[in-house]
């Protein structure tokens, strides 16, 4: 009896002089997970690694094991990196790239991250090295999913359209959105659509539609996407009703929101319409414009040409004449 109790106040003892910092260790999601990755596909994952009590650096070392894969998976801060004390929260990277040619399966398997300290143990005390697990499971499919949503929306203040020469340049509507893709492939709204309305949002003004090719939002990521809408509004304050097109028919998201347009020159930096804005018919008066112009210069160099000729073969006879006298 007396040599267990012994033992005990030893085993205690061997306790309290071992490390603390590596009490309360633990990783948030203790996962990461993919049902719908499609080959060349590139996704990430955050993972939190929690410690209660940093109190000082801790060497952090990453080993990967997913059969058929490991060569896909990287950590953005390395196979080996330093928790530094101070911080209880630790964010990593999980990036995943399927190659073009990857079957098509499930890969499954972990990821182990083992906590050592950054200088190794005090003479006197035990070094204990602490682990965690990241469960790996992912499916490559062959098939595209388009799938998206609208986190949020935005439009920022606009200037009135003016004219220049004989052509009328529209105001420029630029309306922010927050696409998170939900699919596997690189996607976009199709299109964007504005009803706008006086301020009390009785009367329909103008509907118009988005004139430029919306940037894509790379597969399960989030992105920050703008469409550009003309409009031929005056100063003032107005109501739109704004729809989203996942297809050319399908509305993905729509809300209201409130249009203020400016006087032109009012805001620094502005940058409105070009050619893109014009309406259909000053497009055509500008290339019926550039057309004559192009033909009186084709026309011009032909004369020129002929011109030319004439005065070459006068110069030749004139020769002749010379030597025949």
């Amino acid at each position: 009896m007396k040599k267990i109790s012994i033992l005990l106040i030893l085993s205690f003892l061997l306790l309290i002089s071992t490390q603390e910092v590596f009490a309360g260790f633990g990783i948030t999601p203790p996962y990461v997970r993919n049902e719908a990755l499609a080959r060349n596909t590139h996704y990430e994952q955050k993972i939190i690694l929690v410690r209660g009590d940093p109190v000082e650096d801790l060497k952090a070392k990453v080993t990967i094991d997913v059969p058929g894969a490991n060569d896909w998976i990287s950590i953005d801060k390395g196979s080996e990196f330093i928790l530094p004390k101070g911080e209880s929260q630790f964010p990593i990277v999980v990036s995943v790239n399927v190659p073009g040619g990857a079957d098509f399966r499930t890969y499954k398997g972990n990821i182990r991250i083992v906590l050592d300290s950054a200088v190794g143990p005090t003479p006197g005390t035990v070094g204990i090295a602490l682990g965690a697990q990241v469960d790996v499971r992912f499916n490559v499919v062959d098939q595209q999913i388009i799938d998206f949503k609208i986190r949020e929306v935005e439009i920022a203040d606009l200037e009135e359209g003016h004219t220049f020469l004989w052509l009328y340049f529209p105001g420029k509507i630029n309306f922010t959105m927050q696409l998170e893709n939900l699919g596997n492939i690189p996607i976009a709204p199709s299109s964007v659509q504005f009803d706008i309305y006086d301020a009390k949002g009785v009367n329909m003004l103008e509907s118009v539609r988005s004139t430029n090719s919306i940037k894509k939002v790379s597969p399960f990521t989030i992105g920050t996407v703008t469409a550009e809408l003309p409009t031929r509004l005056k100063p003032g304050s107005y109501r739109a009703i704004y729809r989203i097109y996942k297809t050319p028919d399908e509305v993905v998201s729509q809300g209201g929101l409130t249009v203020s347009v400016l006087p032109y020159g009012t805001l620094p930096g502005y940058k409105g319409y070009g050619f893109a804005g014009l309406s259909l018919r000053d497009k055509s008066s500008v290339v019926l414009v550039i057309g004559a112009a192009t033909l009186f210069v084709l026309y011009a160099l032909f004369r020129l040409l002929r011109l030319k000729r004439f005065f070459s073969l006068e110069w030749v006879r004139s020769l002749r004449r010379k030597r025949k006298e």
